[in-house]
């Protein structure tokens, strides 16, 4: 695609409150989608824009935690709250997605000891393997999970002052995560930096040092070559110079990574922050970015930037304070999907 760009919507479909996270499946067949903050999950056909299938979870949960498998015809997603190991032992569970029915469940390692809900879930995207990452007392984790038995694969447990808040996989089952070092003894002066890990066996295959704030998304481009990170916005971090914390902004919020040297390839200056999602297009030429609208405004602002570096090919204000949730495009199609308030809505992206 070339020159500027607009959306030509395809579809809406009429759900609960606060659809909270999207996934499509790898032919493009279906949508899940997580909405009422997360406690209900629908599996949208994407022939009749209809909903094939419901599953109900005990509780809310408001962050990306659902994937596909086998083909799309399961789906990858958590339980509702993990209060304590002995009310609710599993930490993912795998469903039909034409039915809903529940197929398998995995649980946690019986030598590792936590009571709460991990930060966050991701499924490759051959849907052979779930990574789950968060922290618990003794630090930061990484545990490896197989989909098609829900066993227990493989786990890293870095030093305490090591925690991982995202993750992203991409189709050569490479895992990139953000790493906070927190001044821990690697990296002494850098807070945030991303590593990237094979799978299943976590050998780290590369550190990629990021002298700025915290990173608010991260995504593997279509190809694997390429990772593009957003930055949260103003925050504390220590100076690349002096180690001292000071409050900055990231000037280039939006950088694009080569994953086989680490080196930054394009960055982009002067977007609202925080970028809360980064979303390539199918071809690699394009990445979206949502953001806020501005610096104390409510509402989104959704922009197509050349991947290559450039200004935005779209830009696309909510309307008012609505906030937009969750975009991702079809992997195979290109069609784009985002969350609103009670509603799925999917676009075409055309010449303007």
């Amino acid at each position: 695609m070339s020159g500027q760009l607009r959306l030509q919507q395809v579809a809406r479909v009429e759900l609960g409150t606060y659809v909270t996270s999207l996934a499509w499946s790898p032919d493009g067949g279906r949508i899940a989608a997580a909405h009422d903050w997360g406690s209900k999950v629908a599996v949208i056909d994407t022939s009749s824009w209809r909903v094939r299938a419901t599953i109900q979870r005990s509780s809310a949960i408001s962050q990306a935690t659902l994937g596909f498998a086998a083909g799309g015809r399961e789906l990858v997603t958590r339980p509702g709250e993990i209060r304590t190991l002995h009310n609710n032992p599993f930490v993912f569970g795998v469903f039909e997605t034409d039915t809903g029915r529940p197929l398998r469940h995995a649980r946690w390692p019986t030598d590792f000891p936590t009571s709460r809900v991990p930060e966050g879930l991701a499924v490759s995207p051959d849907g052979k393997f779930v990574v789950l990452f968060d922290e618990n007392r003794q630090g930061g984790y990484l545990h490896v999970y197989d989909v098609a038995t829900a066993e227990f694969v493989q786990a890293i447990v870095p030093p305490r002052r090591v925690t991982f808040t995202l993750a992203s996989i991409n189709h050569g089952n490479h895992l990139a995560v953000d790493a906070n070092y927190s001044l821990a003894e690697r990296h002494p002066s850098v807070r945030k930096a991303i590593e990237i890990f094979d799978l299943p066996g976590l050998r780290r295959e590369r550190v990629i040092p990021a002298h700025i704030p915290s990173f608010a998304s991260l995504a593997w481009s279509p190809q694997g070559d390429r990772l593009a990170s957003g930055a949260q916005g103003l925050d504390s971090a220590p100076d690349p110079t002096t180690g001292e914390f000071r409050l900055w902004r990231d000037e280039d919020p939006i950088r694009v990574w080569d994953a086989s040297s680490g080196r930054m390839i394009v960055s982009f200056a002067g977007q609202f922050e925080p970028i809360g999602t980064l979303a390539w297009h199918p071809s690699g030429d394009l990445l979206l970015a949502k953001s806020a609208k501005g610096t104390g405004e409510r509402g989104s602002l959704v922009q197509v930037l050349p991947a290559g570096g450039g200004s935005p090919v779209l830009r696309y204000f909510a309307p008012g304070e609505e906030v937009i949730r969750v975009p991702c495009f079809c992997p195979r199609a290109g069609l784009l999907a985002w969350g609103e308030e009670g509603a799925v809505r999917v676009f075409r992206l055309i010449p303007a």
